[in-house]
């Protein structure tokens, strides 16, 4: 046997026990064993893994480390473009476009307020859910663990709290969206770009277009947005996550 050291990271924390998440641990491998042991020891679906690095080199699930090797686990990257560097498959698979399960519809809202493509139907089912993923190369954010861990989805982000904040902040933190959230430019409603509108062109009282000077409206289900109390609510959750992260 030989001692190797293990960590996974971001979502792939979700397949493992607690006591192994978010750290780097020790694991006996077999003199012989690649890293598909360790694949198949924690039971994580192969489509997860975007990227394996042994200490500090990209290498596939055949690999066989060394004594006292470092091992990473990373899942689908988002943010940073791994072209190139992944031995996992030939194109990496970042893109922060979402589809969201039928029991998460205040967080699919969220999303889109922060600007995000977030696709939500209380009508989707799983199959529906993951084909759209496939099909759109969007990740799947849901509370359904089997739905997660189906050997068919690519992307995905498991929510287990049902506090809505520690929702948010899971999926900020884990896709590193920070700096890419842009409040106010999606439709809440159905998803679509919003476009800014000269408000004494539409039916919208005197007061507040005295009141407030930025209007927005979404051109596929009408609906007009002005920057009053309910975003300055969002607005105020979203910066106290920010904040804690």
């Amino acid at each position: 046997m030989k001692t190797v050291y293990i960590r996974f990271y971001a979502e792939l924390n979700n397949f493992i026990q607690e006591k192994y998440q978010f750290k780097r641990f020790r694991y006996l491998l077999p003199d012989n064993g690649s890293i598909l042991k360790i694949i198949d020891k924690f039971d994580i679906p192969l489509e997860n893994i975007d990227l394996i690095l042994c200490d500090n080199k990209s290498v596939n699930k055949f690999h066989l480390p060394d004594e006292n090797s470092k091992i990473s686990f990373y899942p689908v990257f988002e943010k940073f473009d791994i072209d190139g560097l992944s031995k996992i498959r030939e194109n990496s698979l970042r893109n922060t476009k979402f589809v969201v399960d039928v029991h998460l519809k205040k967080t699919a809202k969220y999303l889109r307020f922060m600007g995000f493509d977030s696709l939500y139907s209380n009508r989707f089912d799983d199959e529906e859910i993951i084909n759209i993923s496939l099909e759109e190369k969007r990740i799947i954010i849901s509370g359904d663990r089997d739905l997660i861990k189906n050997s068919r989805v690519e992307r995905g982000l498991l929510i287990v709290s049902n506090i809505l904040d520690k929702k948010l902040r899971k999926i900020i933190k884990y896709f590193q969206l920070e700096k890419e959230i842009k409040l106010f430019s999606r439709c809440m409603v159905c998803n679509t770009v919003l476009k800014k509108i000269n408000p004494r062109k539409y039916d919208i009282s005197n007061y507040l277009i005295e009141n407030h000077k930025c209007f927005k409206k979404c051109e596929n289900c009408n609906q007009i947005y002005w920057k009053g109390s309910h975003y300055r609510k969002m607005k105020n959750k979203i910066n106290k996550i920010l904040r804690s992260i």
